[in-house]
């Protein structure tokens, strides 16, 4: 099948402003977003520039605007999206070329959050043991993998601002984590990359 891409460009060393490229390229409706978009760079247009690694949802590479809506390019089909398919790097952080912005003001963020166990209480000789309970307030914020699809649109100064040490004493590694214990079930509501809501 046939579909329509629009591509929002920017290279920074000829550009002063944003432009759209627009591609008709033969893909079936199986294929993934991430298919098309390599279909415009090898067949169309070699200086599209992008960024993506596993290709398989697993590394959050390819993270980009898809019909005005975060997802990661490898995971979205083609047949969910239609034939008119509009494609914008992620929005909130810096564009560095077309379709790959600065990851870095999110991992800084990221990093303001302490990601990982903080408890100021001395574990003595046996380790700190969860209960099922304690376990389930977390568990699923445990499957975010970084790709900051969701992120960028989450206010995290605010939520930096909010985080009650408290709440953390028994809890792992996850960015969410917090948010998710004052907030609610985070990443079911918002995280549509993971959960594919």
């Amino acid at each position: 099948m046939k579909v329509h891409l629009k591509i929002q460009r920017f290279n920074p060393e000829k550009d002063s402003k944003l432009w759209w490229s627009e591609h008709d390229v033969e893909v079936d409706e199986t294929d993934r977003v991430l298919d098309a978009l390599h279909q415009v760079k090898w067949y169309h247009d070699g200086t599209l520039t992008l960024r993506r690694s596993c290709a398989h949802g697993i590394c959050g590479s390819d993270a980009m605007r898809i019909n005005g809506r975060n997802a990661l390019a490898c995971k979205v089909l083609i047949k969910d999206v239609g034939k008119e398919i509009t494609v914008q790097p992620l929005l909130g952080m810096p564009l560095i070329k077309d379709l790959v912005v600065d990851m870095e003001p999110f991992f800084a963020k990221y990093r303001s959050v302490l990601p990982y166990l903080v408890n100021d209480n001395d574990p003595g000789d046996r380790e700190r043991l969860q209960s099922p309970e304690e376990r389930a307030r977390y568990d699923d914020t445990t499957k975010c993998i970084l790709c900051a699809a969701e992120a960028v649109d989450l206010d995290l100064d605010q939520f930096t601002l909010q985080r009650r040490r408290h709440l953390i004493e028994k809890v792992g590694p996850v960015l969410f984590r917090d948010f998710s214990v004052l907030h609610g079930s985070l990443p079911r509501k918002y995280c549509r990359i993971t959960f594919g809501i």
